[in-house]
């Protein structure tokens, strides 16, 4: 999942149309986005966030993640090393997290969602003595 700080990028990459981004940007939405099947970009959800942001991402998360399974976390940003630590703090408490990294976002990820963009790739633990 990724939340860009600007839909600015996606308005000039002809991925977003303008009256779009001027909308999300008066009531100070933000999307959560995350890829389809195909590999293509689709919204996951809306977060309204000036401030917070990593509280919000977290309160989204928990409703994607089951409190019966450990997960991997990998917190990647696009130049907001502040808000990706502030992130791992308060994953960390989460119990079914067994580790959290940070990245920073490739160049190529980067020049489509901006700077100040957060985002957070989740795996689910799988116990290799399961497939023996």
């Amino acid at each position: 999942y990724s939340v860009p700080s600007t839909l600015e990028y996606a308005v000039k990459g002809g991925r977003l149309a303008k009256q779009l981004k001027m909308l999300f940007d008066f009531f100070n939405f933000k999307p959560i986005l995350t890829f389809n099947t195909n590999g293509k970009i689709k919204p996951a959800g809306i977060v309204r966030a000036k401030n917070n942001l990593p509280d919000k991402l977290l309160k989204f998360l928990n409703k994607k993640i089951s409190k019966n399974k450990t997960y991997h976390v990998c917190i990647a940003h696009t130049n907001v090393p502040s808000m990706a630590k502030k992130l791992k703090l308060l994953m960390s408490r989460l119990e079914n997290i067994a580790s959290i990294d940070i990245t920073t976002c490739s160049p190529v990820l980067g020049c489509h969602v901006g700077p100040g963009a957060l985002g957070v790739a989740i795996q689910e633990h799988i116990n290799i003595e399961d497939f023996r």
